[in-house]
């Protein structure tokens, strides 16, 4: 039994469906983000990660005022 899936656009050159639906999303991702990103070593990344984690975990505090989160977060 052969099923008919859908052939990747770049083979036919004709937009699928699935093109359209990705062009809708990739308007709303800021690349360069994800480029920044890739360019860290993974030790890099994760202590980005770790740094965020620590200012969620600060942010959470009870009793802080939004000047006192923005004055604690670290420029990106």
């Amino acid at each position: 039994m052969t099923r008919n899936l859908p052939v990747a656009s770049a083979l036919t050159q004709q937009p699928t469906a699935y093109d359209e639906i990705i062009q809708i999303y990739l308007r709303d991702v800021d690349r360069t983000l994800i480029r920044e990103n890739l360019a860290l070593t993974p030790a890099q990344r994760l202590q980005k990660l770790e740094e965020f984690v620590e200012f969620l975990q600060s942010a959470k505090k009870p009793g802080r005022s939004i000047s006192e989160i923005a004055r604690d977060a670290k420029p990106i």
